[in-house]
């Protein structure tokens, strides 16, 4: 919670920033918890306490000296570097599933609405200038409706015939 607090109130200020996170590490090397527990809340504090790289050196340098005070190595410099490439890997890999995820959702939104254009076009065509309640329809709705209403549009007598229920 207090990380969180210290986000918060540091927001766009990362001299600040990098002192508050200091300040929460030297708490947890003063509370004498066991050593997972530190490094399990050490990974927390970076992740929320995120520090421009020239702070990060500050704060590794800062690191090095509570270690040393205490002459307890919790945070070892091969386990700070694995923790950095993990958060960095983490990153990329969310980025990269984000921009897959937002091709197939575009994909998918440029197929439905080329549908309804074209559902569109053919309902002018056919009926001419379409009422609101089509307008609305169209623009509501989903991929299978789509689908059944352009095949039913070339044998549809009237246009509410298009627009009857799903069977």
């Amino acid at each position: 919670m207090l990380a969180h607090l210290q986000s918060q109130l540091t927001h766009g200020k990362p001299d600040a920033r990098l002192h508050g996170k200091i300040h929460l590490l030297r708490r947890l090397y003063e509370r004498g918890y066991k050593r997972q527990h530190i490094l399990d809340l050490f990974r927390f504090l970076d992740w929320i306490l995120v520090l421009p790289e020239e702070l990060e050196k500050q704060f590794q340098v800062e690191l090095d000296h509570l270690e040393a005070e205490r002459n307890m190595p919790y945070i070892s410099h091969f386990e700070r570097r694995a923790i950095e490439r993990g958060l960095q890997q983490g990153l990329q890999q969310g980025r990269q599933e984000g921009r897959q995820e937002g091709r197939q959702e575009g994909r998918q939104e440029g197929r439905q609405e080329g549908e309804s254009l074209i559902l569109r076009r053919l309902l002018i065509r056919r009926f001419g200038a379409l009422p609101a309640w089509v307008e609305q329809r169209l623009e509501q709705a989903s991929p299978a409706e789509l689908e059944q209403w352009v095949e039913r549009v070339l044998d549809a007598k009237m246009i509410e015939e298009v627009f009857q229920p799903l069977a």
